[in-house]
């Protein structure tokens, strides 16, 4: 397939941007995801104790639920920042930090991801909780997410 650039007078080089994004999409792409907003974001870390006292201390956060190596904060208008320790098996990212995308359908969202060649990992749940996390072109991890998340 072969993709005309599109001429952007006001933005130089986003017409050689645009031409190279287009050109790495697969013909048989479903499309893009439909993200709806940033409703989670999770980091492990070897300073967890240090992390959890930096969240609430400096950052002012309420600690809504904790584990051995896990600590669950709510933010005001719903959205929940996690901090997991190196062993916890939760959280299904090995190292830094994730952040999830809400989208309507988890299972929908990574299908179209597959389809358009991204690395995306099966589909995890709790509850009525649905994610998967896929490697971006950055090289890091991040997932979309679909559930009962109560956003204001």
């Amino acid at each position: 397939m072969i993709f005309a650039p599109r001429s952007c007078p006001s933005s130089p080089g986003l017409a050689m941007t645009t031409l190279i994004f287009r050109a790495t999409l697969p013909e048989f792409s479903l499309g893009p995801v439909k993200l709806k907003g940033v409703v989670w974001l999770g980091t492990r870390t070897a300073r967890f104790d240090e992390m959890v006292a930096f969240a609430q201390d400096v950052l002012g956060l309420e600690q809504k639920h904790g584990e051995d190596g896990l600590a669950v904060f709510e933010l005001p208008g719903g959205d929940t920042f996690e901090v997991f320790d190196e062993s916890h098996p939760g959280g299904g990212h090995p190292d830094g930090i994730a952040g999830g995308f809400l989208v309507d359908d988890a299972e929908a969202a990574a299908a179209e991801l597959r389809a358009a060649g991204v690395e995306v990992s099966e589909v995890g749940s709790a509850g009525a909780f649905r994610w998967a996390y896929f490697r971006a072109p950055d090289g890091n991890l991040y997932e979309v997410t679909s559930g009962p998340y109560e956003r204001s």
